[in-house]
């Protein structure tokens, strides 16, 4: 497709089948299928007021193009949540998004696993609550300043070596990872933006059992 994405409404059922470049907005809950390939682009939007988007993948899959969560419709009125569900592994070689788009509300990654050698950028909180959820980052993943990351419900986040953990801060605020259960650190920590002088953040945790260490932390 060119131009505009296709628009997919009522409990539409998405079949990804080949690797041309294609965009899709689903404004309505619906299924997908298939791998996302590099030129494609999935966007899932609650619309304001009107309802929430809860698209499910049956099965794992790869995603080498970019995933958004958002809103839509009007500034104004009640947000409504975006989310994606799947069962099994999501191997993220592209870009993952979540953002707060007209109306805010609440942004959902719901699987038992996530290999992100791509980017995850996380500027409005992201929850997954799936049971002992793990998520594993050997690319970059970017949390907006007073935004979290929440992998819920004895949820575990590992970096390993050739990771990035990224957290934008702002004045007292800055980004985080809420693993409700384990995170074990490596790789690199760099933190952008102006920190409050004096002011100290947690960027992982609070509550979290914490193995190993960033290996470089910038600045």
């Amino acid at each position: 497709t060119s131009g505009n994405p296709v628009e997919l409404t009522n409990q539409s059922a998405l079949a990804l089948e080949g690797a041309g470049a294609a965009s899709f907005l689903f404004s309505s809950s619906g299924t997908m299928s298939g791998d996302v390939a590099a030129s494609q682009s999935i966007t899932i939007a609650g619309v304001t007021a009107t309802n929430d988007t809860d698209v499910a993948e049956p099965a794992g899959f790869t995603n080498a193009g970019t995933i958004t969560l958002t809103s839509q419709g009007a500034s104004s009125g009640s947000a409504q949540s975006a989310e994606l569900d799947w069962p099994g592994r999501l191997t993220n070689t592209g870009t993952i998004a979540a953002t707060a788009g007209a109306s805010g509300g609440s942004r959902f990654l719901e699987g038992a696993f996530l290999d992100n050698s791509g980017t995850v950028n996380v500027n409005s909180t992201v929850t997954d609550d799936v049971y002992a959820a793990k998520w594993t980052n050997s690319g970059l993943v970017k949390v907006g300043a007073g935004k979290l990351l929440k992998i819920s419900n004895t949820g575990n986040y590992r970096q390993l070596a050739a990771g990035t953990f990224s957290p934008a801060v702002s004045g007292s605020n800055i980004g985080a990872t809420v693993p409700a259960n384990r995170a074990v650190l490596d790789g690199n920590l760099t933190v952008t933006g102006t920190p409050k002088s004096g002011k100290t953040y947690t960027v992982v945790g609070p509550y979290t059992q914490l193995t190993g260490t960033f290996a470089a932390v910038s600045p």
